[in-house]
């Protein structure tokens, strides 16, 4: 069975060697085994978990909480159960963060509109309620109303304007 250093697979996965070391330390590594020199030696399989730990970080899950699912996981179908309810529970949780963030774009993108119009206009005053610096609702209502009117291909262009930027 071919195997890798901890260079190689920092290499093929571009990851820093000192994360893995690092990832080792904590844990996350525990079905990593050594040569008869005390070298870290990688199978495929290793890297796909290496992999599935890359992935659950990305998705905002802890480090103390992806050791729980690795050792679950080591521990075999006995813990078919505990590692579905764990993935339902971080999918649930990164479908919030994402509705969260979605929500975050959509009131910079009002913003943006808000200030691009202002610039336009030379003046804030047209957001706002007269001799205040209180917003005026009809702008919003503006701005909403022109995206809900918006085709899907203006919408998209919409985006590729805002990225062009």
């Amino acid at each position: 069975m071919k195997t890798f250093t901890i260079g190689e697979v920092a290499k093929k996965l571009n990851l820093n060697v000192e994360t893995l070391y690092y990832y080792d330390r904590k844990g996350l590594l525990p079905f990593v085994h050594r040569d008869e020199k005390g070298n870290r030696r990688f199978t495929v399989d290793d890297i796909e978990m290496i992999l599935t730990i890359l992935h659950l970080k990305n998705a905002g899950v802890t480090l103390k909480e992806i050791k729980q699912f690795i050792l679950w996981r080591l521990e075999g179908d006995q813990t078919l159960e505990e590692r579905w309810q764990f993935i339902q529970k971080q999918e649930k949780i990164l479908e919030e963060k994402i509705q969260q963030l979605i929500h975050a774009r959509e009131i910079l993108r009002y913003k943006d509109w808000y200030y691009q119009t202002a610039v336009e206009a030379g003046t804030e005053q047209i957001h706002l309620l007269p001799n205040t610096y209180q917003y005026n609702q009809d702008a919003q209502d503006k701005f909403l109303e022109m995206i809900d009117q918006m085709s899907e291909e203006e919408k998209f262009l919409f985006e590729i304007e805002k990225q062009e930027k």
